[in-house]
């Protein structure tokens, strides 16, 4: 009958259909370190000034 024929025909259709789906994902990940290092050496007094002499200024 033509309900027979359209079941069949909806039925061919689903077999026959193909889904493909693609995904890529791509990630990139920089990472920059840089370090500084500065050492400074008075004249071997702890509480050295700017001044250059051995006498602390913090009075």
């Amino acid at each position: 009958t033509n309900n027979d024929d359209n079941i069949y025909d909806n039925y061919k259709m689903q077999m026959t259909t193909t889904t493909t789906t693609t995904m890529t994902t791509t990630t990139t990940t920089t990472m920059t370190t840089t370090t500084t290092t500065t050492t400074m050496t008075n004249n071997g007094n702890d509480n050295d000034d700017d001044d250059g002499d051995d006498a602390d200024d913090d009075e």
